[in-house]
Order: C-alpha cells, then sequence, then structure tokens
C-alpha cells in the first residue's frame, strides 16, 4: 500500500510538517493519519508550528470533515497543547478561501495562515519559532 501521507519533524524538532499527498483519502485515511500525528504530537517536550499541506482536491463535504476533525474536539490536532501554531499549505482555492471560516465560533476563532508553497509555510514557521 502506498502511504498516502507523511509526517516529518523539522528544525530541530520546532515544526511539524504533514503531508496529505494527491492519493490522500479523508474517509480511509483520516483516521490514520490523525493518529500518527497526536502520537508524534504526545512525545515532544515542547510545543511546535504544525504545517498542513494539503496536496489533494477536496469537495465542500471531504473539507468540512476534516476542518471538523483537526479543529474541534477532544483528538483536534490543531488544539494539542504541543501544538502553538497551526499553517495551512494548499493551492486548491476552495481550501484557502475555507481557511477563512476558521476565525468563526464553530471553529474555535482559530487564525490559521494559508500558503501556496512548504517553502513559504516552513520560512514563516521559522519565524514563528525565532519569536517565540
Amino acid at each position: 500500500m502506498t502511504q498516502t501521507y507523511n509526517i516529518a519533524l523539522l528544525n530541530d524538532d520546532t515544526i511539524l510538517h504533514v503531508t496529505l499527498n494527491e492519493d490522500y483519502n479523508i474517509y480511509t485515511d483520516m483516521p490514520y493519519s490523525n493518529g500518527d500525528t497526536l502520537a508524534v504530537l504526545d512525545k515532544l517536550d515542547a510545543p511546535v508550528v504544525l504545517i498542513t499541506e494539503i496536496r489533494m482536491k477536496m469537495t465542500f463535504d471531504q473539507l468540512l470533515l476534516g476542518t471538523k476533525s483537526v479543529a474541534v474536539g477532544e483528538d483536534a490536532t490543531w488544539r494539542h497543547p504541543n501544538v502553538a501554531a497551526s499553517i495551512l499549505v494548499t493551492t486548491d482555492p476552495t481550501v484557502y478561501k475555507a481557511a477563512a471560516g476558521l476565525k468563526t465560533d464553530t471553529f474555535g476563532n482559530l487564525d490559521i495562515p494559508v500558503f501556496h508553497t512548504a517553502e513559504e509555510a516552513i520560512a514563516a514557521a521559522k519565524q514563528l519559532v525565532n519569536v517565540a
């Protein structure tokens, strides 16, 4: 089976980069990717900047399901105590625009910056780490 997602610690373990590849299926892969991400976060000694890179296209229903999974509830990765900040990477205009909707009460008024490339997101994450 092909790995549909990747998880990597970067910058001396101050940045956690989760990549959801083009063949990632939100219905079947999300429980595993979220579980693996939470396992890494649980083992960390200090908070990190979490970058989620979304390479696949999503329907509105998939977008809503994915957002609820990472932003709402006890196992929400973006709410984990070892997440100092979250950043999104996407070229999907639907995801890009939907990120603005995270600033609502429904999603806990999250302010998630969105970048078009992983390089831009990693540079922004490094700046956040240096400020902290």
